[in-house]
């Protein structure tokens, strides 16, 4: 179904940072091997990378979230509560390694609106180097 997502990003660090959204896409029902839920697709201009844009492609359950970034800058990266996932993050000055510890993920949907919330930590070695919280709000046009 085409929609209007809107994403709002906080990560805290040595300071937080907000990065807010709002761009329409594409959101339908899928099953994973994770369970049912959606998968939302939106693209975004890069700020860092002027006249290139991003896919952005969330796919998410009740216990998992995968993001996938193609276009300009690629990534992918797994979010389950409680594990560590490796991630290749991409960027306009290079690409970064680091893993992903989930801390949660929820997906709810009614009329037409779907909230997802994800929250994880970049971790490298022992040390969190930033606390991100993602909220996703579709609705359907």
């Amino acid at each position: 179904m085409n929609c209007l997502i809107q994403v709002r990003s906080v990560s805290v660090a040595e300071t937080s940072d907000t990065f807010e959204v709002m761009t329409k896409g594409l959101c339908r029902e899928v099953s994973t091997e994770y369970g049912n839920g959606y998968r939302i697709d939106y693209r975004t201009e890069e700020p860092d990378s002027p006249g290139n844009s991003t896919l952005t492609k969330v796919t998410v359950t009740d216990s998992a979230a995968t993001i996938q970034r193609t276009g300009a800058l690629r990534s992918t990266f797994t979010i389950i509560p409680d594990e560590k996932h490796p991630c290749d993050y991409e960027t306009a000055i290079g690409t970064l390694t680091f893993d992903i510890v989930g801390r949660e993920v929820s997906v709810s949907g009614s009329n037409g609106r779907i909230v997802v919330h994800l929250a994880y930590d970049i971790v490298t070695g022992d040390s969190v180097m930033a606390s991100n919280d993602i909220e996703i709000t579709v609705e359907k046009y």
